[in-house]
């Protein structure tokens, strides 16, 4: 991923807020493609998960950081549509929220990156709405969207809207 150089004031500025306490649990960023928002929230899910951040960033060398780094963290999820589907359905979401449930593998975060919210189903949208109403504790939900008025209103509402 291109990590563009306007995407680093929002970034100190979102890790800023999480390192103080005030990092919202689901954070849904606004950005057109092209904008950096893929690399944005990628740097936020790699600080979350790192055991031993140095001020802004992720160590880059803690086992979470290696298994960030390889694509293999048991505690982090990116959902994406099935092969050959077009949309992000219910039995994914589902899934991954009962595992948010169950304690974290490694004992940190557990994050949830939905790389563009446009692509949930309705009935994937309300099953989320659910676990981001009473989400489980140091769980971070990321969704990206090009355009959040047309997502659920009841799903905007949970969370943080983010304009990159």
């Amino acid at each position: 991923m291109k990590w563009y150089p306007w995407l680093r004031p929002p970034f100190e500025q979102l890790v800023a807020s999480y390192q103080a306490g005030r990092g919202h649990h689901a954070l849904m960023v606004q950005a057109l493609p092209g904008m950096g928002s893929d690399a944005l929230i990628y740097a936020l899910c790699r600080f979350l998960m790192c055991r031993q951040p140095e001020g802004h960033k992720s160590c880059g060398h803690c086992h979470s950081c290696q298994l960030m780094q390889a694509g293999t963290h048991p505690d982090y999820y990116a959902l994406t549509p099935e092969k050959g589907k077009s949309s992000l359905g219910i039995d994914a979401v589902r899934e991954v929220s009962e595992k948010l449930y169950e304690h974290a593998r490694l004992g940190g975060a557990k994050v949830v990156w939905i790389g563009d919210a446009a692509m949930l189903t309705d009935a994937a949208a309300n099953a989320l709405l659910k676990t981001l109403e009473e989400p489980p504790e140091n769980t971070w939900f990321f969704l990206a969207c090009q355009e959040p008025a047309r997502r659920l209103a009841t799903l905007r509402s949970r969370c943080r809207l983010y304009h990159l």
